[in-house]
């Protein structure tokens, strides 16, 4: 596998007290930094966890639900991919909270950027579950509980209106970055 960061260091040589040749690395990409200092990132990082388990808890609570699309295959399966970009966002959450403010390619890329692409990734799959909830319902509306899956197919609304207020937050915030 090819290490896309490979080029923002550069390799140099020089000679330790003992005459050998050590090598060493030096960074030379882009640095990315944030418009605020490191308090303000902190308070950035909570509220980057906060949405990400907001995020979760609403995920676990739909399918608390129990609707009766539960039990079929192409309303499962959106439901619990839906779980892989949630849990990928934690990891980005953990990766913004190490990095400094003065963050380099490969901080910013696993940190912020993975975050958004995540909950990107978290409204895609929340708009295919309301499309496979509404097929499901026209379908079966007959022999369904109506008002568990429409509470259901909500609590996705639910999820797509917290990542749209997620990515005002993120332009708001993070519009400054500037790229050195």
């Amino acid at each position: 596998m090819r290490n896309r960061y490979k080029d923002d260091y550069r390799e140099t040589y020089r000679l330790n007290d003992r005459g050998q040749r050590v090598r060493e690395y030096e960074y030379v990409g882009r640095f990315y930094v944030l418009p605020f200092d490191g308090e303000q990132k902190k308070k950035t990082a909570g509220i980057n966890l906060l949405y990400a388990a907001g995020l979760t808890a609403a995920a676990v609570f739909a399918g608390m639900l129990n609707p009766d699309s539960s039990r079929t295959f192409w309303i499962v399966y959106p439901y619990l991919f839906l779980y892989l970009p949630l849990f990928y966002a934690f990891f980005g959450v953990y990766a913004y909270a190490q990095a400094p403010v003065r963050m380099q390619s490969a901080q910013y890329q696993n940190g912020l950027m993975r975050i958004r692409r995540s909950f990107m990734g978290v409204l895609v799959l929340s708009a295919a579950n309301i499309a496979a909830d509404i097929v499901y319902m026209v379908l079966y509306h007959d022999r369904i509980r109506m008002v568990t899956e429409l509470v259901y197919c909500l609590m996705f609304v639910v999820l797509i209106v917290a990542v749209v207020c997620y990515g005002r937050f993120y332009d708001r915030t993070y519009a400054g970055i500037t790229v050195e």
